[in-house]
């Protein structure tokens, strides 16, 4: 992965978002915001190497299958609270 991000062969742009992508992991608050699938609010995933809020929020087996078919990315906290609500573990 360095070095992609230090060969001159590699655009600038491309490097500059792997660092950051990368550096998102070490510290949540520097990643880009996303788009929620489900409520379309901007919010920021918290997966880092030290975890992520969302595995504290319990889901049923079913719920998390259900999910992982129909959507392709992170949901915000307050749809993927409302999904356990609905369906608690």
């Amino acid at each position: 992965m360095w070095k992609n991000l230090c060969s001159p062969l590699v655009n600038t742009s491309e490097s500059a978002m792997s660092l950051r992508k990368f550096i998102g992991y070490v510290s949540p608050t520097l990643k880009d915001p996303q788009k929620c699938e489900t409520c379309g609010k901007l919010f920021t995933c918290g997966a880092s190497i030290f975890g992520c809020w969302c595995t504290k929020i319990k889901l049923s087996k079913e719920t998390l299958k259900e999910l992982q078919s129909n959507y392709k990315s992170c949901l915000c906290k307050n749809c993927l609270t409302k999904f356990a609500i609905k369906n608690p573990a």
